[in-house]
């Protein structure tokens, strides 16, 4: 029964030291500041080209969602 036990906290230890990796900045973090501002111009390109599509063919609901979705990235890319 002990044995048990001890695979459990040995489970529990490895569960937190992962965890304490993430809080930390280690590889498991994901996008770094660098890459998550080349994702969001990226996607503020693909926006603003979607805004000039519906420009020229006067859709005023896609206008309006594109002029809300780049005003939401350029105030994500502020920071």
């Amino acid at each position: 029964m002990r044995r048990n036990h001890s695979r459990y906290y040995e489970r529990r230890n490895n569960m937190s030291e992962q965890s304490s990796k993430l809080t930390r900045g280690g590889d498991e973090m994901g996008m770094s500041d660098a890459q998550f501002k080349a994702y969001l111009l990226e996607q503020l390109e693909n926006w603003q080209h979607v805004y000039d599509l519906a420009v020229a063919n006067n859709d005023k609901e896609v206008q309006a969602e594109a002029e809300k979705q780049i005003t939401k990235i350029n105030t994500a890319l502020k920071f």
